[in-house]
């Protein structure tokens, strides 16, 4: 009877992580961004990630955020500290002094990266135009 219990109980485990695991995805991302910034100015970027099917064994692993081709930030995940949830949200700020791109992707631990999402920021010139010599 014990044992019968324990068993049903591991193929309802069982049943549950393969239908989660079914309807998964790859981990997707989309950057929000201003598409101009002042010379100086501290631009908040968000990358919002999507993931379905979250549970202890599949779930987004990494976010990576790169200026200019560079990796500036990185946020991982394992299965004991999961991300909060299917769709969140992470932060980070930039100190605008030059045009600059944003990309990030994030990647799923069975299934890999959906997309990387690239943004361009313009940041206005200081100096005001002059006129030609003539």
């Amino acid at each position: 009877m014990k044992i019968g219990r324990i068993v049903g109980i591991a193929v309802l485990v069982l049943f549950w992580v393969t239908l989660t695991t079914a309807f998964a995805n790859e981990s997707a991302v989309r950057i929000e961004a201003p598409e101009s910034a002042q010379p100086g100015q501290e631009v908040e970027i968000l990358v919002h990630v999507s993931h379905s099917g979250n549970n202890f064994m599949h779930y987004t692993e990494l976010v990576e955020l790169e200026i200019n081709g560079e990796l500036v930030e990185k946020w991982e995940y394992s299965n004991f500290s999961k991300p909060p949830e299917e769709e969140f949200t992470v932060r980070y700020f930039h100190a605008a002094d030059q045009d600059f791109t944003i990309s990030a992707r994030a990647v799923c631990n069975m299934h890999g990266s959906r997309n990387t999402d690239v943004v361009n920021v313009t940041v206005a010139s200081d100096a005001a135009p002059t006129e030609a010599a003539e």
